[in-house]
This record gives C-alpha cells, structure tokens and sequence, in this order.
C-alpha cells in the first residue's frame, strides 16, 4: 500500500479527495488529513508517508514553503488544486503530477500509477545496488514497456546504432534500449568489457578469436563478426595477450 496524507485546508475538499481515492485507488492508503504546512511537517515526520496530495494554497500561504522543510527520503507529490498558473512552479519541486479541481477519477489513477511505477524503479536500483555491492554486477535496462536487470556476466556485447543501443544476451535474446552507448560505456568498461570500435563493446569472456586478416576482426562465441578499429588493435592485442 501507498502510505498518503491529503494537505488541504478546505475539509470538504479533503474529505471528498479522500473518498475519491478510496473508490478508484485500491493501493493508496489515506492515513491522515492535514490543512496547515506546520500539520503537514509534523503529520509526514510522524507517519513518513510515500506520498502527498498536496492543495497550492494553504491558509493564504503558498505550500512550496513546506518542501525544503521536509526530512528526507521526501514522500512524492502530487498537486491537487484550481490554479493551474502554479503548475511549472509545482514540477520544478519535482512533482510527480498536477491534478486541477475538479478532479477527474481517471486522471487521478493515471497519477497514482506514475507514483507505483517510480517507486517500483527506485525498489529495483536499490536491490541492484544491494546485489553489486556483494560482489555480481547487474544493470538495469529499460524499454519502452519494460525493465530488465541483466547481469554483466550475461552480456557477449553492446551494439551502437544512433541514439539506441542493443544488448546480445549469452541466451540469444536482444534488448534495444533508447540511449547512447556512451551512457553505459563507463559501468560496461568497469565491468571489464572492451571497447573495440566505436559502435561495438564486448565481453572478452564471450570473445572466441581474433582474425587478422581483412585489417583485423573479433569472432564472438554467438559467430558474430565483430569489426576492430586500427586505433583500438593495439590495445585489444595487449589485453588478449596478457589474458593468456
């Protein structure tokens, strides 16, 4: 359950948000109303909750004030108010969504979604990082419609085409992120994987020959044919070498 208060100081307006929730949000938990900023700072300090429905403005005083005040991790938030002139000012606190009054009960499910979908991602890098830290790197690929944590150890290479890159699995399976290789060339290189062209990097557990012919290519374990840049052999040579 998504632990919440509501911190609004117009109690119908509470009470009829809270019912909301309670009919189309099965997995959010109204644990406290608040309708002041000092109510709310002492309300989430005592309860800790993972999120806020929070109104802009709160007995003539606008509720950014209460932000900074807030002990950390911070709860996620979410803007439930009539004025949608605050909305930039909202995300720059990294709101997740801003919800005008009325609130729509679809809009709002949508809003409580983005919250589980962050805090799923936030459970899985932090396992990730439990997991790395004791000793098996794992990285984690996102999709359009999916995560993946994938072990290093499972990954024969990475290939670049553009703004995407494409992950080949030990298992024959391929994951087509939308980044840069260069945004996982520090983790990868780190990991001990080569960088062996500029659109190419490979675990050199999976590399099954260097060919010198044809000015120089890897043959990896799945028979892909991988090209080596001149400015590269080198240093590939020297790794191969010392590896023997």
């Amino acid at each position: 359950m998504i632990k919440t208060i509501i911190i609004e100081d117009e109690p119908r307006a509470a009470e009829g948000l809270k019912a909301l929730i309670e009919a189309v949000c099965t997995s959010v938990n109204v644990c406290s109303l608040a309708t002041s900023i000092e109510e709310a700072i002492e309300q989430t300090g005592l309860l800790k909750p993972d999120l806020l429905f929070v109104d802009v403005n709160l007995r003539d005083k606008q509720v950014f004030d209460l932000f900074d005040q807030l002990a950390s991790p911070k709860p996620y938030i979410i803007f439930t108010t009539a004025f949608a002139e605050y909305a930039a000012k909202a995300f720059r606190f990294n709101a997740v969504d801003y919800l005008l009054k009325p609130i729509d009960p679809i809009q709002l499910l949508q809003s409580v979604e983005k919250v589980k979908t962050i805090m799923a991602e936030k459970e899985l890098l932090e396992a990730t990082k439990m997991h790395n830290e004791n000793g098996s790197k794992t990285m984690i690929l996102k999709t359009f419609d999916a995560i993946f944590p994938v072990k290093t150890a499972n990954i024969v290479r990475c290939e670049s085409d553009k703004s995407y890159t494409t992950f080949h699995l030990d298992n024959g399976r391929t994951i087509v992120v939308s980044k840069t290789m260069k945004e996982f060339e520090t983790d990868l290189l780190e990991a001990g994987f080569i960088k062996v062209h500029q659109s190419h990097i490979v675990n050199p557990d999976f590399v099954f020959c260097f060919k010198k012919n044809d000015g120089g290519y890897l043959i990896m374990a799945d028979q892909q044919e991988i090209p080596v840049s001149t400015r590269r052999k080198e240093s590939l040579l020297a790794f191969l070498n010392r590896s023997c």
